[in-house]
């Protein structure tokens, strides 16, 4: 049975979140640390070499990135987390239990660093949506065999949305769980554009994935706060 976890972090100009994430990761065990670059231009390549992590760069791009690091991974298991987030130790052995019990893929429990209403909420929704419809993003530590990352040939190459449609391949073929130890989240993102704004925008985004809008235009539009023309 699986020992180990590949623990994948995908980073574009990261530096002041990663000597908080890279100290609190050197605190698990059973794990190595790859940290998949797109093209920094700050310090975060500079942080990261004071560490001992696995670095690979190349061309931005979340999926891409992703693949990239999983290219370097030797363990059996894959955890993909994101630069902004902080993972419970605690996860890491029940992501290794649910691997011995047969589960195939799955997340952690997510939960935000501020402990607001509004936050807790949409930790809430987001953990619900992720147990009852196997659907999940990438902020929520997302975690699967190697093996089976490999057989579904990772995450797409799209700008946006890699991570709902690397679940939605996952989810009707492999057995899913969700882990009781949390991933703490940042808040950065809906601090940045206003809480109630960025979760609308999130939601719709969502819609026009499903409706059939390109992940392209969907990117051009989360960049740019233009309207979308279908």
């Amino acid at each position: 049975m699986p020992t180990k976890i590949s623990v994948i972090v995908p980073i574009l100009n990261e530096e002041e979140c990663l000597p908080e994430l890279l100290e609190s990761l050197q605190l698990i065990s059973s794990i190595e640390i790859i940290i998949s670059d797109g093209g920094s231009g700050d310090r975060s390549l500079e942080i990261c070499s004071r560490y001992p992590v696995k670095m690979v760069t190349g061309s931005a791009g979340r999926g891409m990135q992703l693949n990239r690091g999983a290219q370097l991974a030797t363990a059996p298991v894959l955890l993909f987390l994101h630069a902004d987030c902080q993972l419970e130790p605690i996860v890491v052995e029940q992501v290794l239990e649910a691997i011995k019990e047969g589960y195939h893929w799955g997340c952690a429990t997510m939960d935000f660093d501020e402990r607001l209403p509004f936050y807790r909420g949409l930790a809430f929704f987001s953990n619900l949506r992720a147990r009852y419809w196997k659907s999940c993003y990438g902020d929520q530590a997302i975690w699967c065999r190697k093996d089976v990352f490999l057989n579904i040939g990772g995450f797409p190459d799209i700008p946006l949305m890699e991570d709902l449609a690397f679940s939605h391949h996952l989810r009707s073929k492999y057995c899913f769980r969700v882990v009781a130890g949390r991933v703490i989240t940042s808040t950065r993102r809906f601090k940045d554009g206003g809480p109630l704004i960025t979760l609308i925008k999130m939601q719709v985004l969502k819609v026009l994935y499903f409706l059939g809008v390109s992940p392209e235009r969907l990117y051009d539009y989360y960049q740019q706060g233009r309207r979308v023309s279908l």
